[in-house]
């Protein structure tokens, strides 16, 4: 049989096809989930803000998918420490939510944001010195060669080791469809990549065990549904990886205004193509 070091992320499900020798059911790769509210036909198209119903989730899926977006990143205290205020109720939420996920007794996977064409949303203290503000940072293509953009690479690495820390994760996405900021800004590109390859080598410092990949969004990678488009594609290769992550959209392709192409008349290989380059 052939082994896919694959992750695929399609809408909100996500699985993950490696052969494996301890599958709880006769899948021959592990699926994972996260759970989502869905919003149609809304920007975006599901919100995952206070909404992880993993009881419900654990029973169906082999491993527990965690995206955590959507509360933000501590940028500016993860400058100054390693650790975040153990007050702070981003805090409590993270190790709150770690020890649900973790008391299932399975593999948990964590996805985790850079940004797609700037920094990830920013998460701070309130002015009570104890809530979390979650902030939409400007679309502003950032420079992580600037001075202040060295001190977030550090902040940023920080981050990933007390989230691989704090949930145990045996899967990390430390850099989630991080193409779509080489779409929205090639021109600092570089300076984004060791901001990945940082994140990587951290997870590795802290347990080589640990699968860590970064992911891509198809529709990115492919001029078309039936072609690659190579110069993007050559620009991603130097990212540190264990598998290879990708995204898939019902609205990714589109053939009109809020028509979307019929995946039936999608290519066999639409998902596995990226993998045979």
């Amino acid at each position: 049989m052939m082994c896919y070091p694959f992750f695929v992320w399609a809408a909100i499900i996500l699985s993950c096809l490696v052969c494996i020798t301890h599958a709880a059911t006769d899948r021959s790769f592990l699926l994972s989930s996260t759970g989502a509210q869905g919003v149609p036909f809304g920007n975006p198209f599901f919100s995952l803000f206070d909404v992880n119903p993993l009881s419900q989730m654990q029973p169906h899926v082999d491993v527990l998918y965690l995206h955590m977006e959507e509360y933000g990143i501590p940028w500016d205290l993860f400058v100054d420490d390693p650790d975040p205020p153990s007050s702070w109720e981003w805090t409590t939420f993270m190790q709150t939510l770690a020890t649900e996920a973790l008391s299932y007794n399975k593999p948990v996977f964590i996805g985790l944001l850079i940004g797609r064409s700037g920094l990830g949303h920013l998460a701070s203290v309130g002015s009570d010195g104890a809530s979390m503000v979650i902030t939409t940072l400007p679309a502003t293509c950032y420079d992580f060669t600037s001075q202040q953009g060295q001190t977030y690479k550090t902040a940023y690495e920080r981050y990933v080791t007390w989230m691989v820390k704090t949930f145990h994760a045996s899967y990390v996405n430390f850099c989630v469809e991080c193409n779509a900021y080489l779409t929205a800004c090639q021109g600092t590109w570089d300076s984004y990549v060791q901001v990945a390859q940082g994140a990587y080598d951290a997870i590795k410092a802290h347990d080589t065990g640990i699968v860590a990949f970064p992911s891509f969004m198809l529709a990115n990678l492919y001029d078309t549904p039936t072609s690659m488009n190579m110069t993007h594609y050559n620009m991603i290769k130097a990212l540190k990886r264990d598998r290879f992550g990708v995204s898939l959209y019902p609205s990714g392709i589109e053939v009109g205004p809020r028509q979307w192409i019929d995946p039936a008349s999608l290519p066999r290989d639409y998902v596995t193509r990226a993998g045979d380059y």
